[in-house]
């Protein structure tokens, strides 16, 4: 039953292929989401494989017991089961209606690796299919066409692949899928189909590795995981002189590695994979010591691509991996001639054991899940070991907001709230001496006893590369620049880090644009505070934001200005702005905007359109020069995009009926009995179920309607987000310049003062804090990245995210999609986030 007792329509009747009997695949959890989350090491079930004759092996993996989920925030009609329901000929998955919403995604996962050869994808056999799906396998995206009717069609994984889940997604109206389903070599054993689970090995399947990190002074940790028995395979259609395995021979400081001799074809792939997964912390990658190397190479580590540069001579490049990464395979692949990698390790946290031991893993657990780079100088900080210090300031803006949560707006339906004593060993010392709130784990625990702290802050600063050049993320620590004080809540802070990523020529955020990737190096990490459950937003223009950026360099703190104060753009009739009529007490009055805003998805448009994008609202600084000391300048403009915000802006409020204000609690459109829900679809809604609704909880429609937003239930809660970075233009060569300690490269930079907007550079003499300003630095060096002409593609963004489409080409992902951040289950997420 749907919302107020609607039944939600399912369209599709049983489809038979005259094909072969299929017993097919099971799946689930996304890999973007394993990346974030983590996942539990499984024990495993010897499992044989049996014959199909549709997989090119002759045997696929029996996957009924698999899990399937949805990974977007727009869903199907709850029939995503239908997928693997592996019943003979039976093809009854109908989740994608023609008409239905673009962007849904469904993940299949089971519970230990399986080793891999292809995925089949059915076509409908009763009506003709079009277009392209979205495949994400072991952290690659392909780009799979659909246009023909009935049979199978079979994507090949590179060799050697052990797969635990994979993701698909529709990109438009006429690509259903009907089932799915997963071949494995011939004679291979599977992995735990999520049932009972045994770990006997008896008959074969995966064999866990049981052991402890050893010592390896190299690794950032001290220990790395002995990849010596390991197993390596080149994954390309090129392949070396036979020597892959000596990139794991591990003797010591003697690399003989050399199957990518200078003049070898440059798209050689290697990977290298273990028995089972492996919490890492860094890979590490050596250098040819005898002669020198240049360009870069891609690795390829938990579905993150990075592009690691190889300029130097001997020596180790290490690659920083998300907290909590669990890895059970690696893909290196050279670029170019001279990026000759000898040797490579893999780095496991302090104290960490590699293997399935059958203990647990999480990201998310009471302390810190990685301790905190060295930093010289040293940074003080806490991540849930010490209470603040005796000279913490209560009464800064950033505290006042953390007591303002614990007093009158934390969630009432967390099981198990963490106390704010717990809450309060998260901070760092800013550059003022001061101490602020920082970045926490979405749960926690008291006692030992789970608890959580019902918002999210993004990503773990401390696993970029830039922490240290950072100093760390404060949150507040603008504010007090800010002769205002400007006022904003807790929960808002967003952090996002991505390390070693590749820039590319052409535009991420357009579906499907051609990209070219330039060599081109980089590292972000950047804050920005965007609230999405109060008005605040619609009213004032001014956010908190940091930014540390390197490909060359630069650190950047000051509110940034999104659009007018009490303004925001709608496209419900192309874009245009509109008064929201809610106050801007601290917004900030400029000449220019720029391009600056924060835009609203018309949500007429999104509710019941066949458009591929959900309801999404878009925050975009104004891409102006800002000033640097001694008559340089800078530009940035990201795109920062939620797309499950818990308050909506409803375009034209003010003539709708029943509406009193600008917003509407995302979670009133999904059902009729709210004013929301009326004034907003009117006579065409007449009691359906948008799409951005379907397969909400049953149970969510029970609760009292004021109750719904603020409920567990409902995933309207601003976590699931993306980010486009763009650029950052720097034109600074003349600019006074030093070196800085942290920097991760040599570049020199010119470090000034400003206001809390950025504006008015002064000199440091005396220190930035001491007058009453925030430190800035921006490379002393211009990076060129302007447009290149006419007609000529710009660097305006990265290969992260981005598809792979036949021939090897890449092309855009679309919005929302080159920096994803999902919603991490079991978090207790709930509003306000």
């Amino acid at each position: 039953m749907g919302p107020a007792g609607q039944q939600v329509p399912i369209f599709g009747e049983r489809r038979r292929f005259s094909s072969s009997p299929s017993t097919l695949a099971r799946l689930a959890v996304a890999a973007a989401v394993a990346v974030a989350v983590g996942w539990v090491p499984c024990s495993v079930l010897a499992q044989t494989a049996v014959p199909f004759a549709e997989c090119p092996t002759g045997s696929s993996f029996p996957l009924s017991s698999a899990n399937t989920a949805y990974t977007s925030a727009a869903t199907g009609w709850g029939r995503k089961a239908d997928l693997i329901n592996e019943q003979g000929n039976s093809y009854v998955f109908r989740g994608w209606e023609p008409g239905f919403p673009n962007a849904v995604s469904v993940s299949v996962s089971w519970g230990s690796p399986v080793t891999a050869s292809h995925i089949l994808i059915a076509r409908d056999p009763q009506a003709p299919t079009a277009g392209t799906i979205r495949l994400t396998a072991a952290g690659v995206t392909y780009s799979v066409g659909m246009s023909g009717q009935g049979g199978w069609i079979s994507v090949a994984l590179p060799s050697g692949t052990a797969l635990q889940s994979f993701t698909i997604r529709r990109n438009n109206a006429l690509s259903n899928v009907m089932e799915v389903a997963l071949c494995v070599p011939s004679g291979s054993s599977g992995g735990d189909d999520g049932g009972t689970s045994s770990s006997d090995g008896g008959g074969g399947g995966v064999t866990p590795v049981v052991t402890t990190g050893v010592p390896f002074a190299e690794c950032p940790t001290g220990l790395s995981f002995p990849l010596s028995s390991a197993n390596t395979a080149y994954t390309s259609a090129a392949t070396g002189w036979g020597r892959k395995a000596d990139l794991i021979n591990e003797q010591g400081n003697s690399y003989v590695f050399r199957g990518w001799e200078p003049g070898f074809p440059n798209a050689v792939s290697v990977s290298v994979s273990w028995g089972s997964p492996v919490t890492a912390s860094h890979i590490l990658i050596a250098r040819d010591p005898q002669a020198p190397t240049a360009g870069t190479i891609r690795l390829t580590a938990a579905g993150v691509t990075y592009s690691v540069g190889m300029s130097g001579q001997g020596g180790w490049i290490s690659v920083a991996l998300p907290s909590g990464t669990a890895l059970q395979s690696f893909t290196i692949r050279r670029n170019n001639a001279l990026s000759n990698v000898m040797e490579v390790a893999l780095c496991v946290p302090s104290g960490s054991s590699g293997g399935d031991d059958g203990g647990t893993s999480s990201s998310d657990g009471a302390s810190s899940s990685s301790s905190s780079p060295a930093c010289s100088p040293v940074l003080e900080d806490s991540y849930g070991d010490a209470p603040p210090p005796a000279d913490t300031n209560r009464g800064l803006p950033a505290w006042q907001a953390v007591d303002r949560y614990y007093s009158t707006d934390a969630p009432v339906n967390v099981g198990s709230l963490c106390p704010q004593a717990v809450h309060d060993t998260y901070w760092v010392r800013g550059e003022d001496g001061m101490v602020y709130p920082t970045w926490h784990p979405a749960t926690g625990s008291v006692g030992g006893v789970p608890c959580a702290f019902g918002h999210e802050h993004g990503e773990d600063p401390r696993t970029s590369d830039l922490y240290c050049l950072s100093r760390g993320v404060p949150f507040g620590l603008v504010h007090t620049a800010d002769p205002g004080p400007r006022q904003e809540d807790h929960v808002g802070h967003k952090v996002t880090a991505r390390n070693g990523f590749e820039m590319v020529l052409g535009v991420p955020f357009t579906r499907n644009a051609p990209l070219t990737p330039t060599g081109v190096v980089c590292s972000w990490l950047s804050k920005l505070h965007q609230g999405t459950h109060s008005n605040d937003a619609l009213g004032e223009n001014a956010h908190e934001y940091y930014l540390a950026y390197v490909a060359r360099l630069a650190v950047l703190r000051e509110h940034a200005i999104f659009g007018p104060p009490s303004t925001v753009t709608s496209d419900c009739n192309g874009p245009q702005q509109q008064s929201t009529g809610v106050a801007a007490p601290s917004g900030v009055f400029l000449s220019d905007y720029g391009d600056g805003k924060r835009e609203f998805r018309c949500a007429k448009d999104a509710l019941f359109s066949s458009s591929s994008d959900p309801l999404f609202e878009l925050w975009k600084t104004r891409d102006r020069f800002q000033t640097v000391l001694g008559g340089g300048s800078y530009t940035y403009s990201p795109y920062y995009m939620v797309m499950n915000p818990a308050r909506y802006y409803i375009d034209s409020w003010q003539s709708l009926p029943g509406l009193t204000g600008p917003a509407v609690k995302t979670v009133d459109l999904c059902y009729p009995d709210t004013p929301a829900y009326e004034a907003v679809t009117g006579p065409a809604g007449n009691g359906a179920i948008p799409d951005i609704c379907a397969g909400l909880p049953a149970d969510l429609a029970a609760v009292a309607v004021q109750d719904r937003w603020r409920s567990p239930l409902s995933p309207f809660v601003g976590d699931h987000r993306g980010v486009h970075p763009k650029k950052v233009q720097l034109y600074n060569e003349n600019g006074p310049s030093e070196v800085l300690a942290d920097s991760p490269n040599s570049n020199s930079a010119t470090v000034f003062c400003t206001d809390a907007f950025g504006n008015s550079p002064s000199p440091v003499a005396g220190g930035c804090a001491a007058q009453g300003r925030l430190t800035q630095i921006v490379g002393a060096l211009n990076n060129g990245w302007t447009n290149r002409g006419p007609g000529e593609q710009s660097i305006d963004g990265t290969t992260v995210g981005a598809v792979v489409v036949e021939g090897g080409g890449l092309v855009g992902p679309g919005p929302g999609l080159e920096w994803t951040k999902l919603p991490q289950p079991g978090s207790g997420v709930v509003v306000p986030n």
